[in-house]
């Protein structure tokens, strides 16, 4: 039988408290409103690049006013990630 290098050793067993607990919640509440503030700065993202891409084929395509996805997607849906 091959023996291990090393010893396999536990923490201590300690009680969780329910100021332990409560920390939990907290900590779950943060990560989950953490979340939700990345998704919603990608899909800002998205949105401002999706904006742009439709800009740059409107200049190719000879449209009037090829700036406008742009001026739609940054007043219509101001933000931190647009710098507003």
């Amino acid at each position: 039988m091959i023996q291990p290098q090393y010893e396999r050793r536990h923490a201590p067993q300690q009680e969780i408290t329910r100021e332990d607990l409560a920390d939990i919640a907290r900590l779950l509440a943060e990560i989950i409103s953490l979340q939700m503030q990345l998704t919603a700065a990608r899909l800002k993202a998205a949105n401002l690049e999706a904006a742009m891409r439709a800009a740059l084929s409107a200049q190719r395509d000879g449209e009037d006013d090829p700036l406008s996805y742009l001026r739609y997607e940054l007043e219509n849906h101001p933000g931190a990630a647009y710098g507003a």
